[in-house]
């Protein structure tokens, strides 16, 4: 699908990578302060309705209860099983454009937007930008190209997140130490 449905391959590699990230982080959650700064508007809300700071707090904790933090876990994964340095090595199967691939500062912003990107098509049937589909061949169509060629695509080519997925599916599956045992029953 890479080659020809360049769309389609990002919703599968996203799809891989959240499987995976469900059971790599099966007990994640976000420390306090990040499940308070993601529901601001109930800490806000709760302030105006005049509740003291502690209530405020304890009820904008409660509306993270049952929060599955999909893309926390999906940015956590490839982070940390594909160390962004992997990414500077040289791609044996797609020509990567390095002008075109995000800047390492740029990590995992630019997952964030690979999982909001893909959260859109699904949702809202808005289209991946036909960017994505650059380096599976040594030519690149004109259509292709960003308005700007200059700039970088905001999200950027599959062959770039497919390398990320592949190292961090490899690196989680084939673990290089002592296998984790999970007990099914518990997931733990």
């Amino acid at each position: 699908m890479i080659e020809d449905r360049p769309d389609t391959a990002y919703l599968t590699l996203v799809s891989v990578v959240e499987a995976l990230a469900s059971i790599a982080f099966v007990h994640f959650e976000p420390d306090e302060a990040e499940k308070l700064r993601n529901k601001a508007h109930v800490l806000k809300r709760a302030r105006d309705f005049g509740l003291d700071e502690a209530r405020a707090k304890a009820l904008s904790l409660e509306a993270c209860k049952g929060d599955r933090w999909l893309t926390r876990k999906f940015i956590k994964f490839c982070a940390e099983y594909c160390p962004v340095t992997e990414l500077k090595k040289r791609d044996d199967v797609f020509l990567v454009l390095d002008h075109l691939n995000p800047p390492e500062a740029d990590f995992e912003n630019a997952l964030s937007r690979i999982y909001r990107a893909r959260s859109k098509n699904l949702h809202v049937a808005s289209p991946f930008p036909p960017a994505i589909g650059i380096g599976m061949s040594p030519q690149i169509k004109v259509n292709d190209m960003p308005i700007d060629p200059t700039e970088r695509p905001e999200i950027p080519p599959v062959p770039w997140f497919e390398r990320i997925v592949s190292i961090a599916a490899r690196r989680f599956l084939i673990p290089t130490g002592p296998i984790p045992f999970i007990d099914a029953a518990t997931n733990e």
